[in-house]
Protein backbone atom coordinates (compact mmCIF):
# COMPACT_ATOMS: atom_id res chain seq x y z
CA UNK A 1 0.00 0.00 0.00
CA UNK A 2 1.17 3.46 -0.70
CA UNK A 3 0.04 7.03 -0.53
CA UNK A 4 -0.40 9.24 -3.56
CA UNK A 5 2.82 10.83 -4.76
CA UNK A 6 3.92 13.71 -2.50
CA UNK A 7 1.71 12.71 0.46
CA UNK A 8 3.90 12.11 3.50
CA UNK A 9 3.04 9.20 5.79
CA UNK A 10 3.40 10.48 9.38
CA UNK A 11 3.51 6.97 10.84
CA UNK A 12 4.86 3.52 9.92
CA UNK A 13 4.12 1.50 6.79
CA UNK A 14 1.77 -0.65 8.88
CA UNK A 15 -0.40 2.43 9.51
CA UNK A 16 -1.09 2.63 5.78
CA UNK A 17 -3.29 -0.48 6.03
CA UNK A 18 -5.61 1.35 8.40
CA UNK A 19 -5.48 4.56 6.36
CA UNK A 20 -6.41 2.67 3.18
CA UNK A 21 -9.26 0.97 5.07
CA UNK A 22 -10.46 4.43 6.16
CA UNK A 23 -10.39 5.77 2.60
CA UNK A 24 -12.20 2.68 1.31
CA UNK A 25 -14.87 2.96 4.03
CA UNK A 26 -15.39 6.68 3.34
CA UNK A 27 -15.84 5.97 -0.34
CA UNK A 28 -18.33 3.16 0.32
CA UNK A 29 -20.17 5.11 3.03
CA UNK A 30 -20.65 8.46 1.31
CA UNK A 31 -18.67 8.33 -1.95
CA UNK A 32 -16.05 10.65 -0.42
CA UNK A 33 -12.60 10.82 -1.97
CA UNK A 34 -9.81 13.23 -1.12
CA UNK A 35 -9.62 15.84 -3.85
CA UNK A 36 -5.86 15.73 -4.05
CA UNK A 37 -2.55 15.71 -2.26
CA UNK A 38 -3.28 18.79 -0.15
CA UNK A 39 -6.61 17.59 1.25
CA UNK A 40 -5.25 14.14 2.10
CA UNK A 41 -2.13 15.59 3.73
CA UNK A 42 -4.24 17.97 5.83
CA UNK A 43 -6.43 15.05 6.95
CA UNK A 44 -3.32 13.13 8.02
CA UNK A 45 -1.96 16.22 9.81
CA UNK A 46 -5.23 16.56 11.71
CA UNK A 47 -5.10 12.89 12.67
CA UNK A 48 -1.55 13.34 13.97
CA UNK A 49 -2.70 16.27 16.10
CA UNK A 50 -5.74 14.40 17.46
CA UNK A 51 -3.62 11.36 18.29
CA UNK A 52 -0.81 13.37 19.90
CA UNK A 53 1.49 11.81 17.29
CA UNK A 54 0.87 8.29 18.59
CA UNK A 55 0.28 5.77 15.83
CA UNK A 56 -1.69 3.34 18.01
CA UNK A 57 -4.01 6.16 19.07
CA UNK A 58 -4.44 7.25 15.44
CA UNK A 59 -5.46 3.72 14.48
CA UNK A 60 -7.98 3.65 17.34
CA UNK A 61 -9.43 6.99 16.20
CA UNK A 62 -9.92 5.64 12.69
CA UNK A 63 -11.44 2.39 13.95
CA UNK A 64 -13.80 4.31 16.24
CA UNK A 65 -14.82 6.60 13.40
CA UNK A 66 -15.62 3.65 11.16
CA UNK A 67 -17.47 1.87 13.95
CA UNK A 68 -19.63 4.86 14.73
CA UNK A 69 -20.32 5.66 11.09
Amino acid sequence: MSLPKNVINPFSEKFLETWELWKQWRNEFDKFKYKGVISEQVALKTLVELSDGLEEKAVKIIEQSIGRG
